[in-house]
């Protein structure tokens, strides 16, 4: 005679507790970063017309986000979303140039990043890679060093 080890649990419910637990972790890390803190300061309904730069990384707060960012630097500001397929929780923000202060840029094996301070008070910092900063062309000058 076998006896069931989980009584009640089928195979096919395996998808539906990996989606789940899938989309607490990202939810938990928008929370936990202060994506979603930004995206109710800074909401994006539309990206900008400007330079677009997919599949980098950066960070919000202390959690990074390796190659699954979009950056596209236009005239109202810096717009941010993370991949579809891992954007539970993190709505794309488009943060104004008068809002972005640069704290320091730095190098880090062979990359070259900026660290950013984000609104007045401050409400996050956020680490972006020089290029985005370099690929922002003439909206550069409208952003205050401290």
């Amino acid at each position: 005679m076998h006896s069931d080890p989980f009584p009640g649990f089928s195979p096919w419910m395996v998808p539906f507790f990996i989606l789940g637990w899938t989309c607490f972790v990202l939810y938990l890390i928008s929370f936990a970063s202060g994506w979603r803190r930004l995206a109710r300061l800074y909401p994006a309904y539309n990206p900008p017309d400007g330079t677009r730069l997919r599949f980098q990384s950066g960070k919000v707060g202390w959690a990074a986000y390796n190659n699954c960012l979009t950056y596209c630097a236009g005239f109202s500001g810096l717009y941010m979303a993370v991949f579809p397929l891992l954007s539970f929780g993190h709505r794309p923000l488009l943060i104004p140039w008068g809002e972005i202060r640069v704290v320091e840029e730095k190098s880090m094996f062979f990359r070259h990043y900026a660290v950013l301070a984000i609104g007045v008070p401050e409400a996050a910092r956020i680490t972006i890679p020089k290029k985005v900063l370099d690929a922002s062309g003439q909206f550069l000058r409208q952003m205050r060093k401290p």
